[in-house]
């Protein structure tokens, strides 16, 4: 659990851990990292009430968010590794129990993830992740899209041993994470929600501007590329998506006539894709940018999400 200034909610966060319905010893590592808050001492508070399952690492100084992910995960000892932000909470006292049984029956699986509740704090609406989502995937549907809420996801630790040191040059590694632990099995997937995923200004993604969310998922691409170039499939389904997130951002680009970012960006996607020349680029560059001013939704789509969300916000979040 990293957790950084989130004294409002660390409490529900370690809460939903700690009171986890499972039979056999688990441990909550927690890397805050050096609040300037409350959140420690109410870290502190919990530990005092659970010291055989709560380890805090605390900092004397911000070390910032990947070097408090790797060290915190470089202090979890345990076989299998499940993650919750100081800002989420899971909302399922079996959660553990669930995943964890699945995987020890089914060795040749390596990671598990499930349903969230998606929770909007501005307007207080809910929605559900993954409508649709296949029971058993592998890597080479993974590669053509993230579809793990990190908060739900566990992984098998024993399948890799040692965090690749590249790992370093990537600001958001938890999708690469998934891909790594996913190279050596299949993915499994349970409908049933048990977390909650906050949604906030004060989150990693909320303060984030999209054309950095952009390079960063473009960064953790470039390397996945690099470590799985051997794997055909994996790496053809890394370079599609790769290329897409990049046309995304050269549509930005060209919005704010930054001629020197877009040359840059169309160079980046040409060393991928051989088979494109400077037409070819054009030619998909201006198809994006007719998805992104495509039509506004229906009066009845509109109606309908509106109405969604008016219900959505009368049920009240689940917790255990």
């Amino acid at each position: 659990m990293l957790t950084y200034n989130h004294e409002k909610y660390i409490a529900e966060a370690i809460r939903g851990v700690v009171l986890q319905k499972f039979d056999h010893p688990f441990e909550l590592v927690i890397g805050d990292d050096c609040s300037t808050d409350n959140t420690l001492r109410i870290c502190r508070e919990w530990q005092q009430r659970y010291p055989h399952i709560i380890k805090i690492l605390e900092r004397e100084r911000n070390i910032g968010v990947h070097r408090n992910l790797m060290e915190t995960l470089a202090a979890c000892t345990g076989e299998y590794l499940a993650k919750c932000e100081g800002d989420d909470y899971w909302c399922n006292k079996h959660k553990l129990t669930r995943q964890v049984e699945y995987m020890e029956k089914h060795p040749e699986c390596n990671v598990t993830f499930h349903r969230v509740i998606n929770y909007y704090s501005h307007n207080n609406t809910k929605s559900l992740s993954n409508g649709g989502q296949k029971t058993d995937t592998t890597i080479n549907d993974l590669s053509r899209s993230n579809y793990i809420t990190n908060l739900s996801v566990m992984y098998r630790r024993s399948v890799l041993p040692q965090i690749p040191s590249w790992i370093s040059e990537v600001a958001a590694p938890d999708y690469t994470l998934h891909m790594l632990h996913a190279s050596t099995g299949h993915i499994h997937y349970f409908a049933t929600p048990m977390a909650v995923y906050r949604k906030h200004s004060q989150g990693m993604w909320g303060v984030a501007d999209n054309e950095k969310q952009l390079r960063m998922a473009m960064k953790s691409r470039e390397k996945l590329i690099e470590h799985f170039y051997d794997n055909t499939t994996v790496k053809e389904g890394l370079i599609n998506t790769y290329t897409s997130i990049a046309l995304s951002l050269a549509v930005i680009y060209e919005k704010n006539s930054n001629a020197e970012k877009l040359a840059e960006i169309k160079l980046a996607i040409l060393k991928h894709q051989a088979e494109w020349n400077e037409d070819t680029f054009l030619a998909h560059l201006n198809s994006r940018k007719i998805q992104v001013s495509a039509p506004k939704e229906s009066k009845l789509i509109s109606y309908m999400r509106k109405l969604r969300g008016f219900i959505s916000r009368m049920m009240p979040l689940p917790r255990i």
